[in-house]
């Protein structure tokens, strides 16, 4: 369940919450650098336009479009200073082939858009990946990333893939959380994967295993994926059926538990008050 950390570490070293496009030394934000086949900029408007193979540079993280917007509001603290500029960014857009990339990560879409006032982090297209170290994550619809939550919501068809399991569902929503920093300098130590959701329709592959149930839950502190309503377990030909079950991903194995009240309770519409039922297949041959 860790494969989307890499998506939110990329995303907030690349844009962070003092996210500018700056030309000023005297930031401690690393100013990003852009360039383009073309670069266009629109005072009454108060935006800018890099048009033609553009890309855009912070450090080791990097961003290529076709096009980048973006646009620019009032500082709403006046200064005489000179080496303080009187507009700040409010909005980032990319537009086709979109590509980002850091050290160890990538993600490709259609087109992303981030805003600095609500940091809010969203990249479109038909077919999303984010790739990593620790696997792999695809969307068909948004993938997206809210910095004052923390939280990671990909749409669309999205399948999960990392070492141990693969994961499919319409939604998959990822909850962080903060933690002491060891360094206060290092935005990669201040968050770490407290717990996942995915509904609509989920199918959990494992080595020896398929679940499939109506939602999905998954805690961090105890590594349980809780399988909510119809939910299914085949293993080899035996098949498995009940109201809930859970995965344990540290032992990899799945089994059909009894579902709890908040379980029932949040899932009351859904969850069904039947029996346990299994399908089982023997190796005996039969008697002649």
């Amino acid at each position: 369940m860790q494969i989307f950390l890499p998506f939110l570490l990329l995303v907030m070293c690349f844009l962070g919450s003092q996210v500018q496009i700056s030309w000023a030394s005297t930031s401690e934000v690393e100013p990003i650098h852009i360039e383009s086949d073309q670069m266009n900029y629109d005072m009454k408007q108060d935006t800018a336009e890099a048009v033609g193979s553009a890309w855009a540079i912070q450090g080791d993280k990097k961003i290529e479009a076709d096009r980048f917007i973006v646009k620019f509001q009032e500082n709403k603290l006046s200064s005489s200073s000179l080496d303080k500029a009187s507009k700040s960014v409010q909005e980032i857009m990319a537009t086709g082939h979109v590509h980002i990339i850091s050290s160890t990560e990538e993600i490709i879409g259609t087109s992303a858009i981030y805003n600095i006032n609500t940091q809010i982090l969203i990249v479109f297209g038909d077919n999303i990946l984010l790739t990593s170290p620790k696997g792999s994550v695809r969307a068909h619809k948004s993938l997206s990333y809210d910095q004052k939550t923390q939280k990671v919501i990909a749409l669309g068809n999205v399948d999960v893939i990392a070492e141990n399991y693969a994961m499919n569902a319409p939604k998959i929503s990822v909850h962080f959380k903060k933690t002491a920093q060891a360094h206060p300098h290092n935005s990669q130590e201040s968050l770490i994967l407290n717990s996942l959701k995915a509904e609509g329709g989920v199918v959990l592959k494992s080595q020896n295993y398929i679940s499939e149930s109506n939602q999905a839950n998954y805690s961090a502190l105890t590594g349980i994926v809780d399988l909510i309503g119809n939910v299914k377990i085949t293993d080899g030909k035996n098949i498995f059926e009940g109201p809930c079950g859970e995965y344990n991903e540290k032992t990899g194995k799945s089994r059909l538990v009894t579902c709890s009240s908040n379980q029932l309770k949040d899932e009351r519409s859904r969850v069904p008050k039947g029996r346990v039922r299994a399908l089982l297949y023997t190796t005996a041959k039969k008697i002649p």
